[in-house]
């Protein structure tokens, strides 16, 4: 009979994770205030050498959710990310504070994005860091593109580090989809 309660109890154990998970610590701010409603929504942006990027800003300016660099949808509200793949592939992202701001005297747009923990799992073998990515640049005056230099910051747990702030910056290229 211990042994029918001990077996009830451990299939129990693993229905305590599907209770709704925590939102981020981290929550995305604006110092703008007010946010101009024309940058408010969707912006895709490419860099001709690495890939794509999706940002969607709230009416309040907050970044809500995007499609970081690295290819993975990340909903800002609840800070991470898991992405299973073939072969026992998988990643997980956990999202760190991200700040956007933006001058309207200048038409400048900063947003500066955290990747506190990242975990990369191949068949070929793992990787684990953080990273920090700046994108700022001017909005052009109909509120439709947005020109930005984007600055990288990547730490590899085995002790590598990657910072573009030590090179040119990359051209991304957004234009505002919705």
């Amino acid at each position: 009979m211990k042994q029918i309660a001990l077996l009830f109890f451990l299939t129990l154990i693993p229905l305590q994770g599907c209770s709704k998970q925590p939102s981020n610590p981290f929550p995305a701010k604006s110092i703008t205030d007010p946010f101009p409603e024309f940058l408010v929504g969707t912006w895709q942006g490419r860099d001709i050498d690495e890939g794509d990027w999706q940002l969607t800003f709230a009416p309040d300016g907050t970044l809500i959710s995007m499609v970081h660099i690295l290819g993975i949808e990340i909903n800002v509200v609840d800070g991470m990310a898991y992405n299973e793949g073939t072969e026992g592939a998988n990643e997980t992202y956990i999202l760190g504070p991200c700040t956007v701001i933006y001058d309207a005297k200048t038409h400048q747009l900063n947003v500066s994005i955290t990747l506190e923990h990242f975990e990369i799992h191949l068949p070929i073998g793992d990787i684990e860091g953080y990273s920090r990515d700046v994108l700022t640049g001017t909005i052009t005056k109909d509120g439709k593109y947005w020109r930005a230099q984007w600055w990288s910051y990547i730490h590899i747990k085995d002790g590598r580090t990657f910072d573009d702030s030590e090179v040119l910056p990359s051209d991304v290229y957004f234009h505002k989809v919705e």
